[in-house]
């Protein structure tokens, strides 16, 4: 993921932006060939994959291999664009990215194995399930932790998966404490003291902490908490109970 952010940064730097008139000329045909080369000679670094039809005329979608990401190229293999691409053909906006990964990421999440997972379940009918990626050192995740029993007794089951921001850095203090805390008797009980800023020690119990961020990491999390729909919809960041509750249909 930072290998494509900076080679992405260095295109802004570095790409010349082709004219308008350019830009909008219609292609008959994608020369598929021309694109894969292009952006193999140019950023050999990123593991593309095989550019497709997209739903932008004249335009191919390019993915990066184990990323969510993906970019644009024209038909003619000879233009790139990043960024994110709205249809506004309905009566809103819809980010066609964010579409097309919703059905992978729904999968995904309905395929994760949930047995290491913190789960709070609806305190009676269930109507719908949330998953949330959380760190103890998050002020937001603190205030949404506060939430869970508004959100329970109105039917949703919050599934919680670790996803301490600092795991990659040389200091990793919530990973060691959300470790901790993912391997002690009581995950729930230590998980509200690590909120109220209570420390714990690591353990090595399992990788399981490690393998829900890295789980977050592939489905595009990149800040806490974010919140995924069964559908796979993405909500970064904390949501009101009753705006959760909107977007769920509840």
């Amino acid at each position: 993921m930072k290998l494509f952010k900076i080679a992405v940064a260095l295109m802004a730097l570095s790409l010349s932006v082709p004219s308008i008139g350019q830009a909008l000329v219609p292609q008959a045909e994608a020369n598929v060939d021309r694109a894969q080369a292009n952006l193999q000679r140019i950023y050999p670094q990123i593991p593309w994959g095989t550019p497709a039809p997209s739903s932008v005329e004249g335009w191919l979608m390019v993915p990066i291999i184990g990323s969510p990401e993906a970019i644009y190229v024209s038909n003619d293999g000879e233009h790139l664009f990043t960024g994110k691409v709205f249809r506004i053909s309905g009566n809103s906006p819809v980010d066609i990215e964010e579409e097309r990964m919703m059905p992978e990421r729904a999968e995904k999440l309905a395929n994760y194995d949930l047995s290491e997972a913190l789960i709070y379940p609806a305190s009676s009918e269930k109507k719908a399930r949330i998953y949330v990626f959380t760190d103890v050192s998050c002020g937001y995740c603190r205030r949404f932790h506060g939430q869970l029993d508004e959100l329970n007794d109105a039917g949703v089951e919050v599934v919680y998966l670790a996803y301490p921001r600092d795991t990659q850095s040389r200091q990793p203090t919530a990973y060691r404490t959300m470790t901790g805390v993912w391997c002690s008797r009581d995950p729930k009980g230590s998980l509200n003291e690590a909120f109220a800023g209570e420390s714990f020690q690591a353990a090595n119990c399992s990788d399981a902490v490690r393998d829900q961020y890295n789980f977050g990491s592939s489905l595009g999390v990149n800040s806490t908490p974010h919140i995924f729909l069964e559908d796979g919809t993405k909500i970064p960041g904390a949501q009101p109970t009753e705006v959760l509750l909107q977007q769920l249909g509840i």
